[in-house]
């Protein structure tokens, strides 16, 4: 789980809707002494009783916790077919609308997801497959309107979640080879598994980190007019990311044969004041540190 996401003199809401994943992040959550925490559930009424006994269940786990529960309901598939929308997308609209509503009534700082390692492959397969949005996946922190959306587990593996034992309520249709993630998620990323011969979940997960981080440096202006690295820029990118940062900028010259280990070596040099100023690289390639900049020259 990502704690550094949070902070507990902060409120924040918490979707549940009864099932394993949104149980078990309320319980992480609460034993981890957050205390100010809003249970929030919404009724989709998409099946019938049991979408009801669903609300009671998530009622009676934020009072065996004493946390406040806030719910609303809403006609789910009349309300889609009257506006012409998808089932998934009237009801996504329906949740943010009532997410935003606690919001502002409690003051509260964002709202928390259960969204895990498996839902972030399947969302990237899904995205991929629709070609709209390449390799990209959930983020840890969203932006919906006014709303912050805070997914901390989404580096958890759902077996994690299920070892936890907690009671919860079961939705069968999540096991159903129907709607379109169902089958990635049941039949797709099993299948991949299988012809790859290993599990194709942290990989998938990671190619979506991978793309964010790069999005992320993009954003910065690394780049002189001359096209050197500006090193100042560079030092202020977060240390994780300098890797990632070097490995595109020497993308673009690009330098042959180029592993891992040239990328830790020229990072270092990049971020480092002492002599050495200049490393030999494959191709008959240097790299070359003077006056704040980093540039790759043939000789």
């Amino acid at each position: 789980m990502n704690w550094d996401l949070l902070e507990r003199e902060k409120t924040y809401l918490v979707g549940v809707s009864g099932g394993v994943d949104s149980v078990y992040l309320l319980h992480q959550l609460h034993e981890a002494h957050f205390d100010r925490l809003i249970v929030c559930h919404f009724n989709h009424q998409l099946r019938g009783p049991q979408s009801e006994e669903d609300e009671a269940f998530v009622l009676q786990l934020a009072q065996t916790l004493n946390l406040p529960f806030e719910s609303a309901r809403a006609p789910i598939a009349t309300l889609a077919q009257e506006r012409k929308e998808s089932v998934e997308t009237c009801a996504r609209h329906a949740r943010h609308a009532f997410f935003q509503e606690m919001a502002s009534r409690y003051d509260a700082h964002a709202l928390l997801l259960a969204h895990h390692l498996e839902d972030q492959a399947e969302t990237v397969l899904f995205n991929l497959c629709r070609g709209s949005h390449g390799l990209k996946g959930m983020k840890a922190i969203s932006e919906v309107g006014p709303l912050t959306i805070l997914r901390p587990l989404l580096n958890v593996r759902k077996q994690s979640i299920l070892s936890s034992n907690l009671a919860y309520r079961q939705d069968a249709s999540n096991f159903q080879s129907i709607a379109t993630r169902n089958r990635l998620r049941l039949e797709a990323i099993p299948l991949l598994s299988e012809i790859l011969g290993s599990d194709v979940i942290p990989k998938i997960a990671a190619a979506a980190h991978r793309t964010a981080e790069i999005d992320f440096i993009s954003s910065f202006n690394l780049l002189d007019p001359q096209g050197r690295l500006y090193l100042p820029a560079f030092t202020g990118l977060p240390p994780a990311l300098h890797q990632t940062a070097m490995h595109q900028f020497l993308k673009r010259v690009p330098v042959p044969n180029l592993t891992s280990i040239h990328i830790q070596q020229v990072t270092q040099l990049a971020t480092r004041t002492t002599p050495p100023a200049q490393i030999n690289l494959p191709g008959r390639h240097r790299a070359r540190r003077a006056q704040k900049r980093l540039w790759i020259e043939q000789f």
